[in-house]
């Protein structure tokens, strides 16, 4: 499970030396984050807090649905 853990780490940090395109791409599209609607932040802030209270609150529905919950917060987004 090390071996596997170092080669990925390993494989991220290859990835963006030699590509830095890809690992600064949110820089290159310029995401006006100052004129955007907050409203664009609740599935993100849902997801969150799906995660950290779920398994507290509801922890048989959570259990058993948990990846239907997640989908519908990344429908959203």
């Amino acid at each position: 499970m090390r071996f596997a853990a170092a080669l990925t780490a390993g494989a991220v940090v290859a990835v963006a030396t030699l590509f830095p395109g890809i690992a600064l791409a949110a820089e290159a599209h310029k995401l006006p984050g100052q004129t955007m609607a907050l409203w664009w932040a609740l599935p993100f802030a849902g997801l969150l807090l799906s995660i950290a209270t779920g398994p507290l609150l509801f922890h048989h529905v959570w259990e058993h649905h948990y990846g239907k919950i997640t989908l519908f917060w990344a429908a959203l987004a």
